[in-house]
């Protein structure tokens, strides 16, 4: 169109219709249509071509929020499954000419975000020639699932929770069974670490309020289990062990005075009757007496 009167002729308004059953209704709605299998007579939205050359006109977009009833992916629309959920429904829209009821087709082009954390894809994707095409109705499978980075995030935090569950258990067993010596403050650490698997489970992003998922049979309540396992063994380990603190220290031995002419008796006293074996023999006595003097007075 060129100018607004080629739009008057050849671009008159366009209904654009939902199914009405699909999209969520308000319960504290007064007033209302009934439900029923009936062809939709409320449209959704309207096309004017001519508001594009209005500077005061709407922006052309519109907003609905559709119910999601699973068809191709039953067992996995549960959020159970997080965060490998996936849902899906089944939608058409078609348009009509304003008062006629001839057909014009409807183009998705794009779709983005809806959620924090979820991606929707359209199936099949700009396809406007798809079943009853004749009559102008468009035909789409709207698919929802988690994105790749949450996939990921609760797949490392379940395999770290692992990981230190493996090792603080290795640390144990080592301790207390093998009787290996081992820190007391690394035995207190799986005490620390019971509270702090829960709180990391309450970061995976859009993971439920409770615990009942797979990730959490898988990951979260097993790793619970052995760490409180671990941390009663810890626990007992400083209960049931032998309290030295109020025990006497031991008194440490008394050394004897040591003077030079025990040790060194008929050595350099000068007397031609004494020789250097003779000396040595009476040296080596004389440590020997004391060491025995020394060994009485342990206590």
């Amino acid at each position: 169109a060129n100018s607004l009167d080629d739009v008057n002729n050849d671009c008159p308004p366009v209904n654009i219709y939902f199914d009405q059953n699909l999209l969520a209704q308000d319960d504290d709605a007064g007033g209302g249509s009934t439900p029923s299998n009936n062809r939709p007579d409320s449209a959704v939205f309207q096309w004017n071509a001519t508001a594009n050359f209005d500077n005061f006109a709407n922006l052309p977009t519109f907003r609905t929020v559709i119910n999601l009833y699973s068809n191709i992916t039953k067992l996995w629309s549960s959020v159970e499954n997080y965060p490998f959920d996936r849902y899906s429904s089944n939608m058409w829209i078609f348009g009509y000419v304003n008062g006629t009821e001839n057909p014009v087709g409807v183009s998705v082009y794009y779709t983005t975000g809806i959620a924090v954390g979820y991606k929707a894809v359209l199936l099949p994707p700009n396809d406007i020639t798809a079943s009853f095409n004749e009559q102008g109705v468009t035909t789409l499978t709207l698919l929802i699932y988690r994105t790749v980075l949450v996939k990921t995030y609760a797949v490392v935090i379940i395999m770290a929770m692992w990981l230190t569950n493996l090792i603080l258990m290795a640390i144990m067993i080592k301790a207390i069974f093998f009787r290996y010596r081992v820190d007391a403050t690394v035995l207190v650490v799986p005490v620390t670490t019971l509270f702090a698997f829960t709180q990391l489970r309450g970061t995976m992003p859009g993971a439920p309020g409770s615990f009942g998922t797979i990730i959490d049979f898988v990951g979260t309540l097993p790793t619970l289990a052995f760490m409180i396992m671990t941390t009663l063994f810890c626990l007992a380990s400083f209960l049931l062990k032998a309290d030295y603190s109020n025990k006497p220290a031991p008194r440490p031995a008394a050394r004897p005075a040591i003077s030079s002419s025990d040790v060194e008796s008929g050595n350099g006293s000068g007397s031609g009757d004494v020789g250097p074996a003779n000396g040595k023999e009476q040296t080596q006595a004389g440590v020997q007496e004391l060491s025995y003097q020394s060994r009485a007075y342990e206590p």
